[in-house]
């Protein structure tokens, strides 16, 4: 039982890469999973709260990432390149970050879905500051920090939406610029 949950909340977060949180229905998961439409709501009574379980799932995961580049034995420099490497990962495939597709839909969502995408949009960027300012140091105010996570995340985010449009793979080349001004 928790395990076609687990799927529906991956299936969810799939389509919300794919097409925004607003343009996918129960519909498309009854279909996907070859069930009916009640199937779906006995795990998730309304898109609200499947849309409020997809955001856990991703608080969690970048906890996790978060930790583990922490926890990792590599220099501070490095560790903010393994951070973002990861985060990068994980927003490529299929192709857009589901925390700006979200961002994108903000004022059609429903309020605690809001409460929700500002929460997760406050710890990615709270969590990669604190790397940069461990790795960076010195005389940077978390002001410094907390805006270069911002140009960090809105530069790899905007290649990641680029390269799907163009064809072109500018994340690797934008990941390259930013190891080059980090390291």
């Amino acid at each position: 039982m928790e395990n076609i949950k687990t799927e529906i909340i991956n299936f969810a977060l799939q389509l919300i890469q794919e097409k925004g949180y607003v343009a996918f229905s129960y519909n498309d998961i009854s279909k996907h999973f070859n069930v009916t439409k009640a199937s779906v709501h006995y795990h998730f009574r309304s898109k609200e709260d499947l849309g409020l379980a997809v955001c856990d799932k991703l608080i969690q995961e970048i906890k996790g990432m978060y930790f583990s580049a922490q926890s990792t034995q590599l220099p501070d420099k490095m560790k903010i390149l393994q951070y973002i490497k990861k985060r990068i990962d994980d927003i490529q495939n299929p192709g857009i970050c589901p925390i700006s597709s979200m961002q994108a839909d903000y004022e059609s969502l429903p309020p605690s879905m809001q409460s929700k995408v500002q929460q997760l949009s406050e710890l990615e960027l709270e969590y990669l500051a604190n790397i940069l300012k461990q790795a960076i140091g010195g005389g940077k105010s978390c002001e410094d920090t907390y805006a270069l996570a911002a140009t960090i995340l809105a530069s790899l985010k905007g290649a990641v939406l680029y390269s799907r449009v163009t064809g072109k793979d500018l994340v690797s080349k934008v990941l390259g610029q930013l190891e080059k001004f980090l390291v």
